[in-house]
């Protein structure tokens, strides 16, 4: 895979986190922001509360991995995902339970000792699915889904040819408090001001600017947001 291929016209994306394996440019909390990302793609299908606990708890793991106890909430058994899975109103092979076995999955990513590339490359297959019996098995509605995950991959993981590197005069209050913002709200509306925070304070790094600026989507774990405070 070329740079060129890696930043704009491939949508093989089993190419791209082959990529990420082959560079060892992936740790665990990015995958794990990768499949939680995935999740809230289908998130107006997760509609068992159930559900979206599973999927949050692997987000909070993602920064703190010895919060185990501490993320789950005390009012729900640790079986919630499961149970939402197969009790889900359109079982078997619906969209509501297609869902929901995603998320299920997800909450295991962590925990279940296979939080890696390739398992994301997996519940990015099954998401896929979901994709299409959510819109009737519609032609290319798959191939659609797999373009946006590559998209999603690109956000979390930037460009493997050439990691990010931040100034550290370039961490002023005003761009620390953005990026923190940002990161804890999943809002990421502000990513154009954060540009701007960004070249007042000296960055000319054309493509970090640039994603900001883009289009998006961008997710936590982006890496831009990423790399301003500092986390892998």
């Amino acid at each position: 895979m070329t740079e060129a291929e890696w930043l704009h016209h491939t949508t093989d994306l089993a190419a791209l986190v082959g990529r990420l394996d082959d560079r060892r440019g992936a740790s665990r909390r990015k995958c794990a922001l990768l499949v939680v990302a995935f999740c809230r793609r289908l998130w107006h299908l997760l509609a068992d509360d159930r559900s979206r606990v599973g999927v949050e708890y692997t987000e909070a793991l993602a920064d703190d991995p010895e919060g185990t106890d501490r993320h789950w909430p005390r009012s729900y058994p640790r079986s919630a995902p499961e149970n939402a899975c197969y009790e889900a109103p359109d079982a078997p092979f619906g969209p509501l339970q297609a869902a929901a076995h995603l998320a299920y999955e997800v909450s295991g990513f962590l925990l279940w000792g296979a939080g890696d590339p390739e398992r994301a490359l997996e519940l990015s297959e099954l998401g896929r699915l979901t994709v299409a019996a959510d819109r009737g098995g519609v032609s290319g509605s798959p191939d659609q889904e797999v373009t946006a995950h590559c998209v999603l991959v690109r956000d979390i993981f930037g460009n493997p040819f050439r990691p990010v590197f931040v100034n550290p005069e370039w961490r002023t209050s005003t761009v620390l408090a953005l990026a923190q913002q940002m990161y804890d709200s999943r809002d990421f509306s502000a990513m154009p001001i954060l540009a701007d925070a960004l070249e007042g304070a000296g960055c000319a790094d054309e493509a970090m600017l640039a994603h900001c600026r883009g289009p998006g989507p961008h997710v936590r774990g982006c890496f831009c947001v990423d790399a301003i405070l500092g986390k892998t």
